[in-house]
């Protein structure tokens, strides 16, 4: 990706959040960050806070992802709000798995909307575990679903 691509490049005076894990190896592989489905997705990061572990991409709605009436099928919601908080678990406690991810799905995502924006939160860490919370909104700023993840923090 070049710097030019980078869904950080749009962000005035933000460098990328993941620079900082550059050397971060796993398994005796180099860390993929954003990952490559992120990248996949035309993701947009909008804003990342990492003193208050927050993280907001911007995801276009792509016909691709819709199902046979139109609208966006759940689980590329899922993957939407997966991407904003696996992404945020790593800049806060690299690495860490998912051990699970609950959704509640509260309205459809129409194919009307131009992009889904997902609310990625980090709402307690302990030495050995991330609880996280994703919110997926349509344009206007209604809630389409959110989610709960747990991740277990490696190596501690």
């Amino acid at each position: 990706m070049t710097n030019n691509d980078s869904p950080f490049a749009h962000l005035e005076n933000m460098t990328d959040p993941f620079a900082h894990l550059a050397d971060v190896e796993f398994n005796g592989r180099k860390l993929k960050l954003p990952p490559p489905i992120f990248v996949d997705m035309q993701s947009e990061v909008r804003a990342v806070d990492l003193e208050t572990k927050t993280m907001r991409v911007r995801f276009p709605q792509m016909e691709r992802y819709q199902n046979p009436v139109g609208i966006t099928q759940g689980g590329i919601i899922v993957t939407m709000m997966d991407n904003t908080i696996g992404p945020l678990s790593y800049m806060i406690a690299p690495t860490s798995l998912t051990t699970q991810l609950n959704t509640t799905y509260l309205r459809p995502a129409l194919p009307s909307y131009a992009y889904i924006e997902v609310l990625g939160e980090v709402t307690e860490q302990t030495r050995n575990q991330l609880f996280l919370k994703a919110t997926a909104f349509e344009p206007s700023g209604k809630i389409l679903a959110f989610a709960h993840a747990t991740c277990r923090v490696l190596g501690s």
